[in-house]
């Protein structure tokens, strides 16, 4: 799974001087979430080809770590984060494994739910972060620090809503060229979740 949006120029004093009061109101936003669903239309980019690829699907979030994220077209896979156990669900075959061992996993997970909840602003080890202003919009532009994110991530970016006090899209661009946009619509906040959701037992798996 790849994981987690246009560019509208307004003076660059007023882009930098924004930084610290836009990450501080995201972060406070942020931590009032205890629970978001919502659908995603994902376009990943291959550089190589000059291609596209758009892929339809559903996410739902619950905090700590509880995360189910499901493509519904142009086919149907479903990855969900239990409470430290990761499970994935193609075409009827279900497979799990520790998320100790699954790094690759915890780390696509780990950055879904760190970019939804704010918490990938928050610690300067791992980024360096600029903000441009879009139509009222906010983009905020994280580009990684530690080495070994680097080498799967070159930038991640951040639509933020500030109306709605919450991430409406995630671009994440690859040091090979190709770049992933997510965008998050229909969004649902702090309502009641059902457990099911992230499980991927019969009843949960309805449809796959």
């Amino acid at each position: 799974m790849a994981v987690l949006l246009c560019l509208f120029s307004v003076p660059a004093v007023a882009q930098m001087a924004d930084v610290q009061a836009v990450v501080t109101r995201i972060n406070e936003a942020s931590a009032t979430i205890e629970s978001l669903e919502c659908n995603f239309v994902q376009t990943n980019h291959v550089a190589i080809l000059d291609d596209v690829m758009v892929l339809e699907g559903r996410m739902s979030y619950e905090r700590p770590e509880n995360l189910r994220w499901e493509y519904t077209k142009p086919y149907s896979s479903v990855f969900v984060l239990n409470e430290g156990e990761a499970m994935m669900a193609n075409g009827g075959q279900k497979d799990s494994m520790d998320m100790s061992k699954g790094r690759v996993f915890k780390r696509i997970a780990g950055l879904v739910m760190d970019c939804m909840s704010g918490k990938a602003l928050s610690d300067e080890r791992l980024f360096g972060l600029s903000v441009q202003e879009e139509a009222g919009a906010w983009k905020v532009s994280m580009t990684p620090k530690k080495n070994s994110m680097k080498q799967m991530v070159l930038k991640l970016v951040l639509h933020y809503d500030p109306v709605r006090d919450v991430v409406s899209g995630i671009e994440m661009h690859e040091p090979s060229g190709n770049y992933t946009e997510i965008r998050f619509e229909d969004i649902n906040l702090n309502q009641p979740v059902s457990p099911s959701v992230f499980r991927l037992d019969q009843e949960a798996e309805t449809g796959l």
